[in-house]
């Protein structure tokens, strides 16, 4: 897998190695998913950028180096060696308050805090249950200072230390579910990638199916019978699959159907590991959940 920056519009490389450089500068090692929560900035950034949407972009990286590490550090915080939070909902819920609330970056501060939080839940096995609609208002709510909407919250108010966070983190917890640890979350554009490491192609979409095609070697037709056999290469269709669109999830049935096809199946020494190697689950999010970020933009 190429390195993430390598990844990034050129105009971002150079910006994404100072905001690292200047932030590790700062940090002194117990700073939370420095470098994850960076990736999700920039991969928003880049995103947009790639976009034609840069209007959405106000600023690139972060404005507060010290800002940003206050809100990493949270989800770490012990007291004589006990985590004041440890599972992985309060962890997730303290990245996301954090994040909005000490406003680190910028521009695109929500937008991160929201594809931190999912990310962050992604890889510790857990996937959001509702719309991504319901934590993108959530996300606009912990901005505005608006919990109080919640009887929930107002109740925590009441009886708890940083209620704020617990009423996120029981919101996260009622509305996660756990990721089958088998399954692979793929987008179509992020297939399309995978793919390309096989030689294979996804090509003439239309009419909601897309062809899998790929170069083969095939014999020339001899011209007598004692001529050396000859072959060229042509691209050939292999199957088509249902396709309704780039940024869509690609189905269970449907990538088993696809890689049975082009015989790309343990039976045939392509196992999921080495299928899926490569695979950037931060860009897949965005792809998943680009209807929320492109509205926080402007919420």
């Amino acid at each position: 897998m190429e390195p993430f920056i390598d990844t990034l519009v050129p105009s971002l490389q150079p910006k994404y190695s100072n905001a690292i450089s200047l932030v590790s500068d700062q940090s002194d090692g117990t700073a939370f998913m420095v470098e994850e929560v960076m990736r999700a900035h920039f991969s928003v950034v880049d995103y947009f950028l790639r976009e034609g949407e840069g209007e959405g972009i106000g600023g690139i990286g972060p404005k507060e180096p010290a800002m940003l590490l206050s809100a990493l550090s949270r989800p770490h915080v012990s007291y004589g060696g006990i985590e004041k939070w440890s599972t992985v909902h309060e962890k997730a819920a303290t990245l996301l308050y954090g994040l909005i609330m000490n406003h680190p970056f910028y521009d695109a501060n929500k937008r991160t805090a929201y594809l931190s939080t999912i990310h962050y839940l992604y890889v510790n096995g857990f996937i959001l249950s509702v719309s991504p609609t319901d934590l993108e208002n959530l996300t606009v709510l912990i901005a505005e200072r608006g919990l109080k909407k919640y009887r929930r919250f107002k109740d925590l108010q009441k009886s708890e230390y940083d209620p704020e966070v617990r009423f996120i983190s029981w919101y996260l917890r009622e509305n996660t579910h756990r990721l089958d640890k088998r399954q692979y979350l793929i987008t179509y554009r992020e297939l399309e990638k995978v793919l390309k490491k096989y030689d294979v192609v996804m090509e003439n979409p239309s009419n909601n199916s897309i062809d899998i095609s790929r170069w083969e070697k095939v014999e020339v037709k001899k011209k007598h019978p004692f001529q050396k056999q000859q072959y060229h290469t042509e691209m050939r269709r292999v199957c088509s699959l249902g396709f309704p669109g780039w940024s869509k999830q690609v189905g269970k049935g449907r990538l088993k159907h696809v890689r049975t096809e082009l015989k790309l199946t343990p039976e045939h020494g392509v196992d999921s590991q080495s299928f899926f190697n490569g695979l950037d689950d931060m860009r897949v999010l965005i792809d998943l959940y680009e209807g929320a970020l492109r509205r926080l933009a402007y919420r």
